[in-house]
């Protein structure tokens, strides 16, 4: 059995488009993370199809995004931060487990909030 986990490299890329090409035999599994269907979107071409490429199986953890804040900032909800942020843009910044990943894109996003 070839057991792929698909957490480093391109993204998520290369291991999944390493799965894709293996036998269809059943006895390739991959394991991956949301880049699997994040990917498509964020290149112009992804070495791999996520609908016909792949059968799915289960769903084997979940991994939610969170806002969270230095305890010692003076920020208890999501208003009282952007309040915060408006007030001095060039005090904050976000973090995220790299380009492309979902906190990383929820971070983008709420950049790109309405005021």
């Amino acid at each position: 059995m070839n057991f792929y986990i698909v957490i480093l490299g391109a993204g998520g890329n290369i291991g999944t488009a390493r799965a894709a090409s293996s036998p269809k035999d059943g006895y390739t599994i991959l394991i991956t993370s949301s880049s699997f269907v994040v990917n498509p979107s964020l290149h112009a071409k992804v070495p791999y199809d996520p609908i016909d490429d792949f059968s799915p199986i289960s769903i084997a953890a979940a991994s939610p995004n969170i806002l969270v804040v230095n305890p010692k900032e003076p920020v208890r909800t999501v208003i009282d931060l952007v309040e915060a942020i408006n007030k001095a843009p060039e005090h904050y910044s976000f973090a995220s487990a790299g380009v492309g990943t979902t906190p990383h894109l929820s971070g983008e996003l709420f950049n790109c909030r309405q005021d």
